[in-house]
Parts: structure tokens; C-alpha cells; sequence
């Protein structure tokens, strides 16, 4: 009895240690922080430099995709605070605000990220969602490109990493996409960043991290259940 007991509390245990850790990420839908909107956007825009942390969780982080020297991080990115959409067709896929990934520049892209308690060895599934906007380059615009990259709690990330992933969407709207990583410390970095072959709007939204349990632990918390279903028969049955 005492056996099938403790199996079941270590099982919920176990359970509760693998949310604790996926718990520690924060603000994926960009509602949080200190939003001041910049003179120049009607109210609408929050233009983030390299190093601001206005966003709750979050770091600007310049990137200059096609330039030969990646020493000045100068991009940026804007913090879109704009529930209906304003002056484009892209309107916050949860919540009242987004992030687009392009800022204002041409070519001096931004990313943004986010360093997190991880396990390691654990794996993670990063869920998110891609915006894509025709309003400033027409329906026949190239794709809209987004990177994502996660490191060992890194907080520089180099514009050629080889590791970065990449993500297209031609569709108008939002497309949901996945990201998946194994955590290789204690402490886990993960990068967006906005795609050096997109013209206008590379939105980001809705950005989830959640460990995924091992079979080991299924197994562990399926037998958990089942110890608990027998003692609860064993009572009823008293």
C-alpha cells in the first residue's frame, strides 16, 4: 500500500518539477511591460533598440543580416500596441499586442529574446505563431522570414549562426508554427529574429514553451494514476 503510494506522490511530483521549470518563461503574448509609444507612430508603435527591456521578459537585440560587419547591433524592433490593426492588416493574434520583427529599417533587422531556467537534457517544443502583412509591399511580396535560434544561456548570437531555424509564411494572417530544442544547461536563450529577405511586418505572437516528458516519465505518471485509481477502489470497497 505504502509503495503504490509513494509511486503515485513521485509521479505528481515529478509532474509538477517539469511545469515549475517550463513555468519560468514569460510574457509570449508581449501584453506585459512598459510601452511608450514613439512620437512618429500615432500612438500605435514602440520602436526597441538593441539592449531595451521594456517588454516584460525581453530583449531588443540589433541584427544587420547582409552586412559584412556585425559589430554594431543597430536594428530594431516594433512593439506593436494595436488591438484592431490600425493602419495594417495585421492585428494582434492574442491579446492587444504583438511584436513585429522588422522594425522600420531596410536592412538592420531585430530580433528579440529571452532567457529562461531549463533541465538539461530536457527537451522543449517552442510554440508560436508567424504574422505575415501585405499592406506596405503588395500580395506578390516575397515571403515573410522568421529565425529562431536557442542557446545555452547565451545572450549574444552571431547573424551567420548556423544553428538558426527558419520559418515563411505567404499567407496573409497568422500561421502557427513549431520549434523544438533540447536544453543543454541550467539556463536556455531563445532568439526571434526577423528575416533579412522580408520587407515590411514579420509578426510574432502567442510564444509558448513547454516541456515535453520523457517516456520514462508517462510511464512514471500513468502508473501514478493507476496506483491512486486502486487505492480510491480499495477504500470504496472498505
Amino acid at each position: 500500500m505504502k509503495s503504490l503510494r509513494n509511486l503515485a506522490l513521485g509521479a505528481v511530483a515529478l509532474a509538477a518539477s517539469v511545469a515549475a521549470h517550463a513555468a519560468a518563461f514569460q510574457n509570449g503574448s508581449f501584453e506585459n511591460g512598459v510601452f511608450t509609444a514613439s512620437p512618429d507612430s500615432l500612438g500605435t508603435t514602440q520602436y526597441l533598440y538593441a539592449g531595451d527591456t521594456a517588454m516584460t521578459g525581453w530583449v531588443s537585440y540589433g541584427l544587420q543580416w547582409g552586412l559584412p560587419s556585425n559589430t554594431s547591433r543597430v536594428g530594431e524592433v516594433a512593439w506593436i500596441d494595436c488591438p484592431g490593426g490600425c493602419w495594417t492588416d495585421l492585428a494582434p493574434q492574442d491579446g492587444n499586442r504583438f511584436v513585429d520583427l522588422t522594425g522600420r529599417s531596410d536592412w538592420q533587422y531585430g530580433a528579440i529574446y529571452q532567457s529562461f531556467d531549463t533541465v538539461a537534457g530536457q527537451q522543449y517544443t517552442v510554440d508560436f505563431q508567424l504574422g505575415y502583412s501585405s499592406t506596405w509591399s503588395g500580395t506578390n511580396a516575397s515571403p515573410r522570414n522568421l529565425y529562431v535560434v536557442a542557446k545555452d544561456g547565451s545572450s549574444i548570437v552571431a547573424d551567420n549562426d548556423p544553428d538558426w531555424t527558419l520559418y515563411s509564411s505567404t499567407t496573409p494572417g497568422w500561421s502557427a508554427a513549431s520549434y523544438s530544442f533540447t536544453a543543454a544547461g541550467s539556463t536556455t536563450t531563445l532568439f526571434f529574429a526577423g528575416g533579412y529577405d522580408a520587407n515590411h511586418y514579420v509578426g510574432l505572437d502567442n510564444v509558448s514553451v513547454t516541456a515535453v516528458p520523457e517516456p520514462e516519465t508517462y510511464a512514471m505518471m500513468l502508473a501514478g494514476l493507476a496506483a491512486i485509481g486502486a487505492l480510491a477502489r480499495r477504500r470504496k470497497a472498505k
